[in-house]
């Protein structure tokens, strides 16, 4: 998460395998050749943040930056949003190699523990727990609803965010762009992991997202 304070007064709001880090690398790196406070939350560990103290959890979310931070009625907030057939299954390949599957694991982001042993038991489960499978949705939604101001495609993310920062008049040109890491490598196809029962799972969950950016499972 960023906050850009007064007089720009732009916060992201970062999602995960959305290209989050390659956003706040993108940003700091621009920042750095201009003359604004900002504040860059870098704690990875969810139990050891302190918002009312400033200390935030890299993906704090928008009610507790407007619950903590003093002016943030005047913030207007962004995030990225990645095609959600292709982000669940980065997310929990990411979480395989490092040996989730090999026994229940809880959430960072929900404190809640899942099913990791194969995809289908970890969507299924976050689905019987929750009602969906959106695992960023405790993250940039407030009743149910998306919140942020602005959204950028990841498909597209660096153009996207070079008109945002243009639109507040913070853009530097010739900023370098980090090629986003791609993540374990697949022994099958991303369409090979979805039966017709969890796409469904997929396109309810993710509503919103697949309209607004009109994502395909391909």
């Amino acid at each position: 998460m960023i906050i850009i304070y007064h007089p720009i007064n732009l916060v992201y709001i970062a999602t995960v395998k959305t290209g989050s880090v390659s956003v706040k690398r993108y940003i700091e790196n621009t920042l750095h050749y201009q003359y604004y406070n900002y504040h860059i939350a870098r704690s990875n560990h969810r139990d050891n943040y302190q918002p009312n103290l400033m200390n935030f959890y890299l993906h704090s979310n928008i009610t507790q930056v407007k619950q903590n931070v003093p002016g943030a009625e005047n913030f207007k907030f962004f995030t990225s949003i990645r095609n959600p057939y292709k982000k669940l299954v980065s997310f929990y390949e990411y979480r395989h190699q490092e040996g989730w599957h090999l026994s229940p694991r809880e959430n960072v982001l929900t404190g809640v523990e899942y099913d990791w042993r194969t995809f289908e038991t970890w969507i299924k489960s976050m689905y019987d727990k929750h009602g969906h499978c959106h695992v960023d949705k405790n993250i940039y939604y407030e009743n149910n609803i998306p919140a942020c101001d602005h959204y950028i495609d990841t498909d597209n993310l660096y153009d996207d965010l070079d008109g945002l920062l243009q639109r507040y008049n913070i853009y530097k040109p010739n900023i370098e762009r980090k090629i986003r890491n791609k993540g374990p490598e697949r022994e099958k196809s991303i369409e090979e992991y979805y039966t017709p029962e969890l796409k469904q799972i997929v396109e309810e969950s993710f509503k919103w997202e697949i309209n607004k950016f009109n994502y395909e499972l391909t």
